[in-house]
């Protein structure tokens, strides 16, 4: 019974130690936009999938939309990309 009593505190200080080196080795991230026009084929696929190869991973994506108030409808006119990578 006393060798697990004495083996409480040790795990007390292990289990605490693990717990700081989490919030010490956080990760930091560095963001980007990017712009693309709606019409997305082959050259917006390339261009993500270099970002890709780079470390950058898409987080969202949200349409710009012009709206015309005398039809009562809008177009999607751009859609911005938002990507994160781990800072380097």
């Amino acid at each position: 019974m006393k060798q697990k009593l004495r083996s409480i505190p040790l795990l007390s200080i292990v289990f605490l130690f693990i717990c700081s080196i989490g919030a010490i080795a956080q990760t930091v991230w560095e963001y980007k936009i990017i712009t693309q026009q709606p019409q997305l084929g082959e050259s917006a696929t390339k261009a993500l999938n270099d970002l890709g190869k780079e470390g950058w991973e898409v987080v969202a994506v949200v349409p710009q939309r012009l709206e015309n108030r005398e039809e009562k409808n809008s177009q999607v006119s751009s859609v911005f990309i938002y990507l994160k990578r781990p800072k380097q």
